[in-house]
C-alpha cells in the first residue's frame, strides 16, 4: 500500500496517520480471517478476494480513525478537523489505500485526457479543453514514484499515458 506522500500540505501527517492505521487494521483483519478459514474449512469468499467487503470495511475504519484524530488533535490542544479537512483527509487515505495515490482526483476527472508524470515535482495534466497544466509536487521523492503500484483505469474514452523511468539521474533528490 505504501506510505502516503508527503507534499507540504499542512495535513500530511494525519493522513500518513489514519492510512497507516487502516491499512494495519485491514492486513490484520485479512489475515485473521484467512487463520479462521484454515482451522474451521470456513467456505463461502474470503476477506482477501471480497474487494466490497473490504470497500465496507475500509470505510467505516476510516470513520472511526477520523474520529479518533479528532479527538487526539483536542487533547493537543489543536482544532478539530473542519468538514473540508474531514473531507480531504478521507479522499486522500481512500486515493493511497486503492493504488491510485495522488493521482486519483485527476484519474476521476472526466475532464481530463492525459497524465504525464514527469518526475516526482512534474506531473502535467492535459484537459479535454486543451488546457495541459503542471500540477506540480505530487511525491516526496523519486523513490515514492517509482514504488507506486499504478496502473491506468479502463474508463472509456481515457487516455492515461504513465511512463516510469528509473534513470537516476533524471530524478535528483
Amino acid at each position: 500500500m505504501g506510505t502516503p506522500t508527503h507534499t507540504g500540505h499542512p495535513l500530511d501527517a494525519d493522513i500518513v496517520l489514519v492510512t497507516d492505521r487502516v491499512a494495519d487494521r485491514l492486513i490484520e483483519a485479512i489475515e485473521h480471517d484467512d487463520a479462521r478459514r484454515s482451522s474451521s474449512k470456513t467456505t463461502g469468499v474470503a476477506l482477501a478476494g471480497d474487494e466490497r467487503r473490504q470497500q465496507l470495511l475500509v470505510g467505516a475504519w476510516i470513520s472511526e480513525e477520523v474520529t479518533s484524530l479528532n479527538e487526539e488533535r483536542l487533547q493537543r490542544g489543536t482544532r478539530q478537523l473542519n468538514q473540508a479537512d474531514e473531507h480531504h483527509v478521507r479522499s486522500r487515505v481512500v486515493a493511497e489505500l486503492t493504488g491510485a495515490g495522488p493521482l486519483e482526483p485527476y484519474l476521476s476527472d472526466p475532464m481530463v485526457e492525459e497524465i504525464d508524470v514527469n518526475s516526482p515535482d512534474s506531473t502535467w495534466v492535459t484537459y479535454t479543453d486543451g488546457r495541459k497544466i503542471d500540477v506540480g509536487r505530487l511525491w516526496a521523492s523519486a523513490t515514492e514514484l517509482t514504488s507506486c503500484n499504478f496502473a491506468p483505469t479502463d474508463t472509456p474514452d481515457f487516455a492515461c499515458q504513465c511512463q516510469w523511468v528509473s534513470v537516476p539521474e533524471i530524478f535528483s533528490e
